[in-house]
Order: structure tokens, then C-alpha cells, then sequence
């Protein structure tokens, strides 16, 4: 799935820009593309705290109600701060910025912003934003798997993980798994390495399907437990937290 977060405090503008991202996915033909609205900085954080990858990309209100009207907004009630605050927490999804004025163009490199689309956005200059950011991280990212005198496409962000079977790789995702050829290491360097993580000699996981993990092991979205290897629980720690900055 291609998730998509908007955060607006105003209703009426929370409302008009799903509807455009809506509009845009349709546009794009990206057929497994969903729109959230959030209204609160407050409610995407806690959000993303239960789940830091349920979305590929955020776009956010930069100045929001509460600093707007001089109120003293918190911490996650403004959209620089709150992207602060995610990146401080290991949240590393992508950001669009919706500003008025340029004030907090500075501050926004250091959350490493996407793009800056000026509010009230232009149709054609957000789903340039939108394309941008799918092309690159979710369009055509495919490796080929060449098994029984075949060959498959398979995207590798519908990988799961790998594993080593009996001297062979086996490549898992949601549907099936798929046995190949080749070592580990050499199918490992075919992807990218801010998302498939080596957790075990044996093992190397797709960072966007753990649900969480612990010393020994990780447990991911569909239920399916892997380990952990005893002397690469630090490495894969550090690791998967520096993928999600």
C-alpha cells in the first residue's frame, strides 16, 4: 500500500487536499493508494508511534491553529516541530510541507523535507511532488528472481524477508516463497540497504514489515517470528534505527 497522511487543523482544508491527493493517486493510476486526514499534530504522532511505517509519505500543515492564533502551540502542534519530534523518535517518513511563506524553509532541511508546495496548493505543483516521491522509492523497484528455468519480476518492497535454505536464498513475501540461487550477501546488495537489514546469518528483513522487535527477535506484520542473531542484536539495532531517520 501507497499511504499517504494529511495533517490539517483546518477542517475545511483537511478535507479539499485528500481530496486532491485522492484525485492525484487516481491521475497516477497508483491503484493501492490511500489517503488518512489528521486534524491534530498531537493524533498523526500517535499514530505513527503505534505504527512508525503505516505511512510512505506525510503531508503537513507547516504552521498550524495554536501558533497561528499565538495560543503557545505544543510541540507536536507545530509541522517543523512535530517532524523534529518524529525524527528524534527514529520516524523517518517522507515529508511534503503545504507553507504559506518561506520563514521555516531552513528549519526544514533539518528534518530533511521532501518537498514545500505553497498553500493553497497547486494541483499540478503537489502531484509533481507526489510522482517525485513514488517514482523514486515505490515505482519500478523491482529485482528479477530466476528459479526452474524461470524468471520473475518481483518488486522488492513486497519482500518480506530473505532466507538462507538448504545452501539456496529463499525470498518470502505476503504470497509465497520463492527458492533462488546465490548467497545472502549477494541477493542483499541487490536491494536497498536503508530497508533490507541483515538480522542473522541466515536472515535479512524488510524494515517496512516489522511490527517490533526484541533481543532475540522480530516479530512482523503478518504474524511471522524471525531471529535474532546473539552477537548482532546491537549491530541490527543501530542499524535499523539510523533506516528510519
Amino acid at each position: 500500500m501507497y499511504q499517504i497522511a494529511v495533517c490539517d487543523d483546518e477542517e475545511h482544508w483537511g478535507g479539499e487536499i485528500s481530496e486532491m491527493v485522492a484525485g492525484i493517486l487516481n491521475d497516477l493510476h497508483i491503484e493501492e493508494g490511500n489517503v488518512d486526514v489528521f486534524l491534530t499534530g498531537d493524533a498523526l504522532l500517535s499514530s505513527l508511534r503505534k505504527d512508525p511505517q503505516q505511512y510512505s509519505l506525510l503531508i503537513l500543515d507547516i504552521i498550524l491553529e495554536q501558533e497561528r492564533n499565538g495560543q503557545g502551540a505544543s510541540v507536536e502542534n507545530n509541522g517543523v516541530a512535530l517532524a523534529k519530534k518524529m525524527r528524534a523518535e527514529g520516524i523517518g517518513t517522507d515529508i511534503i510541507f503545504l507553507t504559506s511563506c518561506g520563514d521555516y524553509a531552513l528549519e526544514g532541511y533539518e528534518v530533511q523535507a521532501l518537498r514545500y508546495v505553497m498553500k493553497p496548493p497547486r494541483r499540478e505543483k503537489l502531484a509533481e511532488a507526489i510522482r517525485y516521491h513514488y517514482e523514486k522509492h515505490f515505482e519500478n523497484q523491482f529485482i528479477k528472481l530466476r528459479f526452474n528455468s524461470e524468471t520473475r519480476q518481483i518488486r522488492w518492497m513486497d519482500i518480506v524477508y530473505l532466507e538462507v535454505l538448504h545452501n539456496r536464498v529463499t525470498v518470502h513475501t505476503a504470497e509465497d516463497s520463492i527458492s533462488v540461487s546465490g548467497g545472502l550477501t549477494e541477493w542483499s546488495r541487490l536491494l536497498p540497504d536503508t530497508r533490507f537489514l541483515r538480522c542473522h546469518k541466515s536472515f535479512c528483513v524488510n524494515t517496512a514489515h516489522i511490527k517490533r522487535f526484541k533481543r532475540y527477535e522480530i516479530l512482523l506484520k503478518d504474524g511471522r517470528i524471525i531471529p535474532i542473531g546473539k552477537t548482532m542484536y546491537n549491530q541490527f539495532k543501530e542499524a535499523y534505527l539510523w533506516s528510519r531517520i
